[in-house]
């Protein structure tokens, strides 16, 4: 079938999934020859979105009304806004690692989509193309979608990596996803003037749950010796100085970040102050990718296999 959009007085119409054009003559299918339809990489929307000003404005908006009802005692509205927390991140990462539907983002951004439409100078926006007549352009405007979220350079970077692999079949949550044993295998270093990366060969397990975390490791390059009877202070202090060990609870806190909570750790001081760490991730099958940016400065990319 081959697709024709009027030009002449032309009312813009958002239905889920579909944008399309409605018009005086009360034509259902239009006429012009030569339509320029406007496609996009849902992915990155959705990817943009959920690292926006607006969205972050609407979780914080969201925690404290929680905090209110918690201190109000309104137990429903505490067990409603609690549950929303796992259903939008489960849905979020849903949208950002597969190609499930984002009707929910494009409904926030319905009335800007004319706009978008004249700049990106096409007159159907759609979230793909099965097939189109050879007299149909078919055009890329996702960079248009994602400009309406206002993204920063670090989510542009994020982005490009996201479009570079196909979507993945992800038929679960994202804790699912994640849920399992990973060892770290690799970590590339990046300061202010170099980058080099290293091969992981230490001991190590990180155990992730629905919403906690483990992680051990003994660090350094030569393996620990045994420990006689009778050890003593300086034998038993150097055991246990290359190990670490830290466990806690994690939640998604944006559609490629981690933030953890420290419950427990090898550190009293980290204990104490139940310290929290934020990190950013891709996820890769049975390949994940954590990115730390500690006050050092410097950034470790830490690549983890699933073990189970």
């Amino acid at each position: 079938m081959r697709v024709r959009i009027p030009k002449p007085r032309c009312a813009w119409i958002w239905i889920p999934s579909l944008a399309l054009v409605a018009c005086e003559s009360g034509s259902a299918f239009p006429t012009q020859e030569n339509a320029r339809v406007g496609t996009f990489d849902s992915r990155a929307v959705a990817l943009a979105y959920g690292r926006s000003d607006g969205f972050e404005a609407l979780v914080d908006s969201l925690m404290t009304e929680l905090e209110e009802a918690k201190r109000e005692g309104n137990h429903e509205r505490v067990e409603e806004l609690e549950s929303w927390g796992p259903e939008m991140q489960g849905q979020m990462h849903l949208q950002v690692f597969s190609d499930a539907p984002i009707d929910n983002i494009l409904e926030e951004i319905e009335g800007r989509l004319p706009a978008v439409a004249i700049a990106a100078n096409v007159d159907v926006i759609v979230p793909g193309v099965v097939f189109a007549d050879p007299s149909t352009e078919v055009v890329d405007i996702t960079r248009h979608m994602v400009e309406l979220f206002a993204p920063d350079e670090t989510t542009l970077e994020i982005m490009v990596q996201l479009r570079e692999q196909a979507p993945l079949v992800m038929n679960c949550r994202l804790d699912e996803a994640l849920e399992g044993v990973w060892r770290e295998v690799e970590v590339t270093v990046t300061t202010s003037d170099s980058t080099w990366t290293d091969e992981i060969g230490h001991p190590n397990l990180m155990i992730l749950t629905r919403q906690h975390y483990s992680r051990l490791a003994v660090r350094g390059d030569d393996p620990r010796e045994s420990l006689p009877q009778g050890a003593s202070d300086e034998q038993l202090l150097a055991a246990w100085k290359p190990f670490h060990a830290t466990a806690g609870t994690y939640y998604s806190s944006g559609p490629t970040e981690i933030t953890e909570t420290i419950i427990i750790s090898k550190s009293p001081n980290e204990t104490a102050e139940r310290r929290v760490y934020t990190s950013t991730f891709e996820l890769q099958g049975d390949v994940m990718y954590r990115t730390f940016r500690p006050r050092s400065g410097r950034e470790y990319r830490v690549r983890y296999v699933r073990l189970e």
